[in-house]
């Protein structure tokens, strides 16, 4: 009997070792297959891993980062425009990225599920067809991001140049 309660005291001793690593191994293993998963989707479909990532963070250095990767790589980062642009990030394109409509400070995603049902493209549409939750501030907020079909969409639309040290301290520089 005494040897038997030796046993079961050893047996517990060991796994109390093991728990102090193992909880952070299996952490370890399941954040290597999601990296590797990760970067396999970003090497072999980058506009969809692209387009994934932007939809689902909130965190606005992530999403500049990601838009600056995506630009050095020769991506096309587009601006929301009433009639192409949706309620999240698209793919346009063969190697474009169309920001979805909530991208506008002030816009959630209701109200761009609205523009769009509406088939909004220009401000004369407004005028044209009124729908209940798009008010004035909405026009204005479109039209001063250059969001209508007619209108000049401002250069950096995203400020994807102003996070970029290097473009900073050497504008004028060129690219090999």
């Amino acid at each position: 009997d005494k040897t038997n309660q030796e046993n079961i005291r050893f047996l517990w001793d060991s796994i109390k070792k093991f728990a102090q690593y193992a909880f952070n191994k299996s952490h370890a293993v399941s954040y290597t297959l999601l990296g590797y998963w990760s970067m396999y989707v970003k090497r072999h479909y980058p506009l969809e891993f692209y387009i994934a990532q932007l939809n689902y963070t909130d965190d606005k250095d992530v999403k500049a980062r990601l838009l600056m990767d995506a630009n050095k790589k020769g991506y096309k980062i587009l601006p929301p425009l009433l009639g192409k642009s949706i309620e999240k990030w698209k793919r346009e394109g063969d190697n474009g990225l169309r920001s979805g409509l909530p991208e506008i400070k002030g816009i959630g995603e209701k109200t761009a599920l609205k523009l769009i049902e509406a088939g909004y493209k220009g401000g004369g549409d407004f005028v044209l067809n009124k729908v209940k939750g798009i008010n004035v501030s909405v026009l204005k907020k479109l039209d001063e991001n250059g969001c209508f079909s007619d209108s000049i969409p401002p250069k950096d639309f995203f400020g994807i140049m102003r996070y970029s040290s290097l473009n900073l301290l050497a504008p004028e520089r060129t690219k090999m």
